[in-house]
């Protein structure tokens, strides 16, 4: 049967043509559902965009800042149990087989680490933000805390498990610099690689591992990077060659480019960032169905513009395991947002040297829209 489908012509008014029949737009406008509409323009003042965050409600905010310690000190038990996304890729699984999602649905599924995870207490949720603005489709937030490539690659067959998904973004890289950052002789706190290791992200043998130290490449090393990436792409992408929006892994610290002061660990971190970007390019020059995202690029234009007003501050491995503690306490006690936590601790990109506060996220936000959610009807 074939289904009317509305369309501006070149004059911008509406004309109608004769389609093939399809669950998207036009058949869903033919059956009478009611279509969301068009979600407004971002806004551009720091305080409105800040507001198109979660923030941390009162009912679910840690008594005291005793009580964050205690939990960070948990994580690093072997009976962590680690926490997932409400909107997960187990929830829409799940919700796929009970008939929940229409057949003709937009499904777009996120990728990567805890940017991309946004718990609440840790890092904006941009994915909710997504969300919300575009009702009619179905998110799906594969973003797990702690990941590095080698992880996403490990669980990237049961994403793409999922079936039918319209298109995805990934983002993964900021562990593994820091993993790689670590192992380093610059590195100011050689905790920043236990840590991986204690959540059992990396196993404690993992020098002498075949599929990890002992692998070629090697396990911690830009090349092997960017070949797990390759591999997530490939294999989310699938026969289908699914589009794909590949986000270059934002800066560590506040500060890039700029280390005239001998700052030989942030110079470090700045140079593997950069590198695993270069790959990340590599890695999408190569395949016509994946896009880069250059949120590292967006992310270096706004701080160079604010190094002419303040001091920024350089990444240090040792400041920021002492940072993730005061930024989660100022979300998680305080309510506070990401700009204000960053803002009391001296930073403004990233509000504990890792994750972005909500003006440093906004490029990812706009860079996901415009990708995945293009003006016009489907």
């Amino acid at each position: 049967m074939l289904v009317e489908e509305e369309r501006p012509n070149a004059a911008g008014t509406p004309r109608c043509r004769l389609s093939q029949p399809r669950a998207g737009w036009c058949s869903r406008k033919m059956l009478g559902d009611a279509l969301a509409p068009p979600p407004p323009p971002l806004p551009t003042a720091p305080e409105d965009r800040a507001a198109l965050f979660r923030a941390v409600p009162p009912g679910e905010r840690v008594a005291t800042e005793k009580d964050v310690d205690d939990r960070l000190a948990a994580s690093f038990k072997q009976a962590y149990v680690q926490t997932y996304p409400t909107h997960d890729a187990r929830w829409f699984a799940a919700a796929r087989r009970r008939g929940a999602v229409p057949a003709g649905a937009r499904v777009v599924c996120c990728v990567g680490d805890s940017i991309t995870h946004g718990d609440a207490a840790v890092s904006p949720d941009w994915v909710d933000v997504l969300q919300k603005r575009h009702p009619d489709a179905w998110l799906v937030n594969a973003g797990v805390g702690g990941d590095l490539a080698h992880n996403v690659r490990a669980r990237a067959p049961d994403v793409a498990a999922l079936g039918h998904v319209d298109a995805f973004t990934l983002l993964v890289g900021t562990n593994d610099a820091r993993f790689l950052c670590g192992c380093d002789a610059t590195c100011s706190d050689r905790m920043t690689t236990s840590y991986y290791a204690a959540q059992k992200k990396v196993p404690f043998g993992w020098k002498a591992s075949p599929d990890l130290g002992g692998a070629t490449p090697p396990f911690p090393s830009v090349a092997r990077y960017v070949a797990d990436v390759a591999a997530i792409v490939d294999g989310l992408a699938g026969r289908a060659k699914t589009p794909i929006l590949v986000v270059s892994v934002p800066p560590l610290g506040d500060r890039v480019a700029d280390f005239g002061d001998g700052d030989a660990e942030a110079a470090k971190a700045d140079a593997v960032v950069r590198a695993m970007n270069a790959g990340l390019r590599e890695v999408c020059a190569a395949r016509p169905h994946a896009t880069y995202g250059a949120f590292h690029e967006a992310c270096e234009a706004r701080l160079a513009g604010l190094a002419a007003t303040r001091p920024l501050t350089p990444y240090s491995a040792k400041a920021s395991n002492q940072l993730v503690a005061d930024a989660t306490k100022g979300r998680a006690v305080h309510g506070r947002t990401f700009d204000a936590v960053g803002e009391s601790l001296g930073l403004v990109h990233c509000c504990d040297m890792i994750h972005p506060t909500e003006q440093a996220i906004f490029p990812l936000l706009e860079l996901a829209e415009s990708f995945l959610f293009p003006p016009g009807p489907p």
